[in-house]
């Protein structure tokens, strides 16, 4: 083997072992235990067609179960523990809500992430939202923790991505 390549070697690992202790040194967010959740579905009555949906998933490895409480206008509407799930990763929550604007607010206690916006029915029919948290790694910082949000007037998720709650 050649010096410069013994070189290269060496000059590899010296960047990756420094790497992997400039990681070690950043802040990391620190999740407690998962607290006890009564789970909360305020679903439809039978017979009455419900126009309006909730797709939920938790998509961080890290912490693997979280906890969400969705609240609209004040009112608990969904509470669950989501677990990470790659082949099903959106459960989705049918819900009776009138036309108009409604307050929408999403939290996690465990993963410290709050969501609060404004919502439009029926222009915003199918609402989507993710847990995400991902650790620093070499080149990046943290992201997260958040709770995101994507809403259309029609599913925007193939059937095969969510299951139905219930």
């Amino acid at each position: 083997m050649r010096w410069t390549q013994r070189l290269t070697i060496i000059l590899i690992a010296v960047v990756a072992t420094a790497a992997r202790f400039a990681t070690g040194l950043r802040r990391r967010t620190r999740f407690g235990p998962l607290p006890q959740v009564e789970p909360i579905w305020e679903a439809p009555d039978p017979g009455t067609p419900s126009d309006f949906a909730l797709y939920i998933g938790n998509r961080a490895f890290e912490p693997g179960a979280i906890d969400i409480r969705v609240e609209i206008d004040g009112r608990t509407v969904v509470q669950e523990v989501f677990e990470i799930d790659i082949q099903v990763p959106y459960t989705r929550f049918r819900l009776d809500l009138t036309p108009g604007k409604h307050r929408l607010k999403a939290e996690t206690r465990r993963g410290q992430a709050i969501l609060e916006r404004e919502i439009s029915i029926p222009e915003e029919s199918h609402i989507t939202m993710s847990y995400y948290y991902y650790e620093p790694w070499f080149l990046g910082g943290e992201t997260g923790p958040m709770i995101t949000y994507h809403a259309e007037e029609t599913p925007s998720l193939p059937p095969w991505l969510w299951g139905d709650h219930g």
